[in-house]
């Protein structure tokens, strides 16, 4: 080869060189190009992610303050709402000491030829929840206009209010009581199981009107709770080697063995076996959430403790002479006003079931709603032993249980006959 062309493959070699050195300086800078923009992409994605945070947080913040409006709507509504009971309040105290300055002018005004009465009962409810014992309270407030009529009609406005609380466990005490109340009415349709209750109190005029009641020497009242439940033994006539008795209050709980196919009946061994209790909540308008979940059926749970309080009760009238259970007691047993039919047919079920009826028809079984209950005994002895029974009056009963506090008003709107 000449040395010209030796010098032109020198030159583009060079040439080549100098190119691929600057190709490979640009392929240097690119990288770094490419390395700079994944730092700022990487930088981007933090502050997009701490964004996108800072947006959650914010629409927590605003889920909150939504939560804390309503909680203060809810809060404004409730204050309102207590006002205005508080307002119907002050205008029933006000009612009542206008009413008892009526009272003692009119004192001497009463005749003893006043008519014989009825007693109708109607009622409104509203539900709402409180914290409460099942030990029955009864709180009497009256107020009202004086006005004459012929029947005595109880307005009933109900507003009950539903929780779940621990069972405040009640000290066990008896007491005898020489003289129960009774309470004498003139109904002459009787319509519903509470008005042949009433009835049936008034024994004379009862056993002669009624073939059905007519062998009746013992009346058992039964008030079965969520909490703790108690009875009363009351005698219609003088049965030998007897006494009225109201036994002592006890909770409404019950243990079982590991199958729960046994009832054990051992307080020591409380904690040893398994508790069920709240089973009467199964029964009402309570919703399915709020229902304790128990290990067995809850009919079943009924009837066990109730198998347990007949116990207690054939016992205690056991050595009585001439009576005997299934053809000579009449069980009344205090129901919430709520229950529907359904429910009651439920417990005449479990009741049946107790073996504390002979049959699930038996009209040796009766109810009567807590409110009625109360408003009788309310009406025929607090009231009147104070002589504050007058017509017109308002008065309100509250019942504070375990798991519900009831409240009722209630007028009067002509006296008992004395």
């Amino acid at each position: 080869m000449s040395s010209e062309v030796i010098g032109r493959l020198i030159t583009d070699f060079n040439n080549l060189n100098e190119k691929c050195v600057h190709l490979v300086e640009e392929n240097q800078n690119l990288k770094q190009q490419n390395q700079n923009l994944l730092q700022e992409n990487q930088i981007l994605k933090e502050k997009l992610q701490e964004k996108d945070k800072q947006f959650e947080r914010l629409q927590e913040r605003d889920k909150q303050y939504e939560k804390l409006e309503q909680h203060v709507k809810n809060l404004e509504k409730q204050k309102s709402e207590e006002l205005q009971q508080l307002r119907q309040l002050e205008i029933i105290s006000q009612n009542l000491h206008n009413n008892l300055g009526i009272l003692g002018s009119d004192k001497n005004d009463n005749t003893d030829g006043e008519q014989k009465n009825d007693i109708k009962i109607t009622g409104e409810k509203n539900e709402f929840s409180t914290n409460k014992n099942d030990g029955h309270n009864n709180l009497g407030i009256h107020a009202s206009d004086k006005t004459k009529k012929n029947d005595i009609k109880i307005i009933e406005e109900k507003k009950e209010f539903s929780t779940f609380l621990t069972s405040n466990k009640n000290e066990q005490t008896n007491h005898i009581m020489d003289k129960p109340p009774t309470l004498s009415l003139n109904n002459k349709d009787v319509n519903n199981s509470s008005e042949y209750f009433l009835n049936f109190f008034d024994t004379k005029k009862n056993m002669e009107k009624s073939k059905l009641y007519s062998n009746i020497l013992v009346v058992i009242g039964l008030d079965f709770g969520s909490i703790s439940s108690a009875f009363s033994i009351y005698r219609v006539v003088e049965v030998p080697n007897s006494s009225n008795y109201s036994w002592r209050l006890k909770d409404t709980s019950l243990e079982y063995d590991n199958d729960y196919s046994m009832v054990v009946d051992n307080s020591f061994l409380k904690y040893v076996y398994n508790v069920v209790e709240l089973f009467k909540l199964h029964l009402g308008g309570l919703p399915d959430n709020l229902k304790p979940k128990l290990p067995i059926e809850y009919k079943k749970a009924i009837a066990d403790y109730l198998k347990g309080i007949g116990k207690d009760i054939k016992k205690e009238i056991a050595g009585w002479s001439g009576v005997n259970y299934f053809e000579n007691v009449l069980l009344v047993l205090t129901v919430p006003a709520e229950y529907s039919e359904k429910d009651k047919d439920i417990m005449r079920e479990c009741i049946h079931n107790a073996k504390l009826i002979k049959n699930k028809s038996s009209e040796k079984l009766q109810f009567i709603t807590e409110s009625e209950a109360a408003a009788i005994y309310c009406t025929k002895n607090e009231l009147q032993k104070y002589n504050l029974l007058f017509i017109g009056m308002t008065f309100i009963i509250v019942d504070c249980g375990g798991n519900t506090t009831d409240i009722t008003t209630l007028t009067l709107l002509d006296n008992f006959a004395s």
